[in-house]
């Protein structure tokens, strides 16, 4: 079972580099939203060799897309909040119970497709 786990994360990993050196803009757009992501689209474009102007380039414009999103959500989202002080708890007690449940869920799901596969 471990070799087969290493095995599935080795083509995962290779799916996922290719994508990335195919799409470099959208990589790094992306990776610019995820915790840590920005290092990895870094590394792969340098592991790449992809030219620094053109590293650059796309790295400016993500970080611009980046930051508005969070200008914009800050802004707008504190100004819905500043309303009512009971919202925030509200919204932060109900995605947290569905992050609590949904994980059992996700757990039987995969259980169920390791039933039906075997």
């Amino acid at each position: 079972p471990l070799f087969r786990r290493f095995a599935r994360i080795q083509k995962l990993t290779g799916r996922v580099t290719g994508a990335m050196r195919q799409h470099i803009f959208l990589a790094m757009l992306f990776c610019r939203f995820v915790p840590a992501g920005r290092i990895v689209a870094s590394a792969n474009a340098g592991r790449n060799g992809y030219a620094l102007r053109r590293f650059i380039l796309f790295d400016l414009l993500a970080v611009t897309l980046w930051a508005s999103y969070g200008a914009l959500l800050g802004h707008f989202g504190g100004q819905a909040l500043t309303r009512s002080s009971w919202v925030p708890l509200a919204i932060v007690a109900v995605v947290a119970t569905l992050m609590i449940g949904a994980a059992p869920l996700l757990g039987l799901v995969s259980k169920l497709r390791a039933r039906a596969t075997a």
